[in-house]
Formats: structure tokens, C-alpha cells, sequence
């Protein structure tokens, strides 16, 4: 099992950008094009021999992170982790009783992605991605 992001809700890409560049200089940041009726802008910040960080601002309210930093503040939104079969593993999931949220998609970077319900997984909302070498930063 390898994580291959931490999603953070933030209000700003901008400010939340500048202090991960006073704490970490050499980080290398590349923002997500947006896609159309997109919730929120996404930035992927490279670190050195961690997982990615996936900066997630709100563009309204109402969204998906909208929502969430209005009821929780910012902070750490999910967990991704790597597979290879992210097939397989989406419903090896279902098979075992977890709720999928919604159907595999293609998320940042390119990657395959789906989520799994927080209250199955102890509070905590989980991702699966698999992605293509490129995507990954490889």
C-alpha cells in the first residue's frame, strides 16, 4: 500500500502556496486545469519522497469542499492511495460491503479514482487512484 495523496481543503491556493514555499522552497507546484461545472480549483504539490499534497479550493459554497470547510474549517480532506487494479479494488469494496461513492472517474492528473465512504472507513474519507507513469510524476 503506498499513498499517493493527501487531499488538503484550503480557502486559498494562493496563501496556502506561500506558506508551503517559506517552509519548503523547492516544492513544485502544478495547478489542475479546470474542467467545466468544476466545484473547486486543485493543485498538486510534488514533494521530494512523500505523496503528492492536492490543494483543493472551493470555487462556490455550496460545493463539495465548499461545504466541507464551512462544517469542518481547513484541513486534511482524504487519503489516496495507489493501485494498479483500481478495478479490481473498487469491487473487491463493494463486494465487501463498503460504500462507493458514485463510479470510477477520471480525476487529477489523470488518474482512475474512486472514494469510499467516510463512516465505513473510521471517519476518514478514502480514495483509490491509478494512474499512468506520466501522471504520477514518474
Amino acid at each position: 500500500m503506498k499513498i499517493h495523496h493527501l487531499g488538503i481543503a484550503v480557502n486559498s491556493i494562493e496563501k496556502t502556496l506561500t506558506v508551503y514555499r517559506q517552509l519548503f522552497p523547492d516544492l513544485k507546484a502544478e495547478r489542475e486545469p479546470l474542467r467545466e461545472g468544476a466545484s473547486m480549483e486543485m493543485v498538486m504539490i510534488k514533494t521530494e519522497s512523500g505523496p503528492l499534497l492536492e490543494l483543493m479550493q472551493p470555487l462556490h459554497p455550496d460545493g463539495d469542499i465548499g461545504r466541507f470547510i464551512a462544517k469542518r474549517g481547513e484541513g486534511i480532506h482524504h487519503i489516496a492511495y495507489e493501485t494498479a487494479d483500481i478495478y479490481a479494488v473498487c469491487a473487491q469494496c463493494r463486494e465487501q460491503g463498503y460504500r462507493v461513492l458514485g463510479e470510477i472517474t477520471r480525476g487529477a492528473g489523470g488518474c482512475d479514482t474512486f472514494f469510499i465512504h467516510p463512516k465505513d472507513t473510521c471517519g476518514v474519507l478514502t480514495e483509490f487512484v491509478s494512474c499512468a507513469g506520466e501522471a504520477q510524476g514518474k
